[in-house]
């Protein structure tokens, strides 16, 4: 859940003066969407273990494992169509590592409301 407070507050304080941090807010709200999932996933009784060593920081992964598992609400099919534009770029942390690149990203907002509704349905 921190992940997502932070992520909302980053994009809280968005201002044309003082612009949101876009890949500060696109880390934070990708690894509160990875974390939510693995929640998920751990109910299901998946064991942490296994989501280390299987699924890593893999979204895609995450999202059609617990898709599998019956994770089913209002919004899965809307957050289902922004995860592999996000994947990647988050898995292997690529703009941690490069200053530019070619990424397309969604609206942060978007995204951030996506996550909030992931975060109802898992309660975590």
């Amino acid at each position: 859940m921190d992940y997502l407070k932070a992520s909302e507050s980053l994009y809280a304080n968005n201002s044309p003066k003082f612009p949101t941090p876009i890949w500060p807010t696109f880390s934070c709200v990708c690894q509160a969407i990875e974390l939510h999932l693995k929640a998920y996933l751990r109910m299901q009784g998946i064991s942490a273990d296994e989501l280390k060593r299987k699924f890593g920081h893999d979204l895609q992964l995450l999202l059609e494992m617990a898709t599998q598992l019956k994770l089913n609400y209002d919004s899965l099919e809307h957050l289902a169509k922004y995860i592999p534009l996000i994947s990647e770029p988050h898995k292997y942390r690529e703009f941690q590592y490069v200053k530019s690149g070619k990424w397309e990203l969604p609206y942060m907002g978007i995204l951030i409301s996506l996550v909030q509704k992931l975060a109802k349905k898992v309660d975590y």
